[in-house]
């Protein structure tokens, strides 16, 4: 019997797994190894990683890990989770099951991209879903009369927080972001 299953294997899951370790919690952390930042150069917003590649950031967040011996770390998609007279039952794709007394699920997000034709050749590189993540660096970029917000939200949201970027909501064509205009 497993203390603990933490499914996914970004920040939070590997963060949960080290804490588990430490604790001499008996855990497996699943990891389908499908991050939402897969298409990221450098990730932000952690401190004494600011900057890292996510790859690198993974690689020494499950070296951490990997200390502790409770803890193991499967790259396997967890399929079913039921629970059953106060315990879980997780299946993995494969079909083994394993029994735990506490799920976590720390699976993230996953960005829903508008239908726009091209925006997955810049998506990552030019387009953004998090100006936190990635406007500091864009600033230099973006043109102060480009902002259109219309009526949303979270143009509005992140415009008045954020100042010089500038954000484009509603529909447009994107070019190839090798194609720059002076």
């Amino acid at each position: 019997m497993l203390d603990c299953v933490i499914i996914g294997g970004g920040p939070a899951g590997l963060n949960a797994a080290l804490v588990m370790g430490r604790a001499g919690r008996k855990t497996i952390l699943f990891d389908e190894d499908k991050p939402r930042n897969r298409v990221t150069q450098e990730s932000h917003g952690f401190i004494t990683q600011d900057g890292v590649k996510p790859s690198e950031f993974k690689k020494r967040a499950r070296t951490d890990v990997q200390k502790y011996r409770s803890v193991s770390i499967k790259e396997e998609r967890v399929e079913i989770i039921e629970k059953a007279s106060g315990v879980f039952r997780i299946q993995t794709k494969g079909g083994t099951d394993y029994m735990a007394k506490k799920v976590l699920l720390a699976t993230g997000l996953r960005d829903v991209l508008p239908e726009i034709p091209g925006i997955q050749n810049v998506y990552g590189t030019s387009v953004f879903s998090c100006p936190f993540c990635d406007g500091w660096e864009m600033q230099a970029d973006i043109d102060p009369a480009a902002k259109r917000t219309g009526n949303q939200k979270g143009g509005r949201y992140c415009g008045d927080r954020l100042g010089a970027i500038r954000f484009f909501c509603g529909t447009a064509r994107l070019r190839n972001h090798s194609e720059r205009r002076d």
